[in-house]
């Protein structure tokens, strides 16, 4: 997810309000979480879309973990670990944006 618009009120994360080596990451992962309520504020009474929300929820969750616990690996592990949850924020992200009809 590119972000959105980074005007001083902007309510999209910049990846200068995160720290550390995954902060590009983490600033991906509150992205998708605002992303993620305006799904759910799209069809907040489908039921569907609460699993939805919940699955991808937990996911951006583990993700988020993932990111703290990469911190402190040796730099080849890292960087592997980054790949991966990269990917996985890539399919979240086309997921969220087939849910809003641009995908």
């Amino acid at each position: 997810m590119s972000g959105g618009p980074t005007g001083s009120g902007s309510r999209w994360p910049r990846s200068g309000q995160f720290s550390g080596h995954g902060a590009r990451l983490s600033a991906r992962i509150a992205g998708a979480e605002k992303t993620l309520q305006l799904v759910q504020n799209k069809n907040p009474k489908d039921a569907e879309t609460k699993q939805f929300a919940a699955a991808i929820t937990e996911r951006l969750t583990d993700l988020s973990a993932a990111v703290t616990a990469a911190e402190n690996m040796p730099s080849a592990r890292r960087r592997a670990a980054h790949a991966a949850i990269a990917e996985q924020l890539d399919g979240i992200d086309a997921d969220l944006m087939a849910r809003l009809g641009l995908g």
